[in-house]
């Protein structure tokens, strides 16, 4: 892979319901208009179905992108849930 690996923790801000999607914006100056960004969840989750869930990453401009995560963990993720995910930049 010729790109640059971004480890993000972070909290949920609120509760994502089952089969919902919750949107985060990853900052980094890496990021190029057109980069081709891919994301997974990594590690320890308090929730630990979270990593069944699913992660879609958009570019939005040079140094930002969209991450949407959907729940389908088959029930809700609480708010203040941590988590970790991990990006490579393309």
């Amino acid at each position: 892979v010729n790109g640059s690996k971004v480890e993000v923790k972070a909290i949920t801000a609120a509760q994502i319901d089952d089969g919902t999607f919750a949107k985060f914006t990853l900052v980094n100056n890496r990021i190029t208009s057109n980069s081709l960004i891919h994301g997974a969840f990594t590690g320890n989750h308090s929730n630990t179905n979270m990593s069944s869930s699913i992660i879609s990453v958009a570019t939005v401009a040079a140094n930002s992108a969209s991450v949407f995560i959907h729940n389908e963990t088959g029930g809700n993720i609480a708010a203040d849930t941590a988590f970790t995910a991990s990006f490579v930049i393309l």
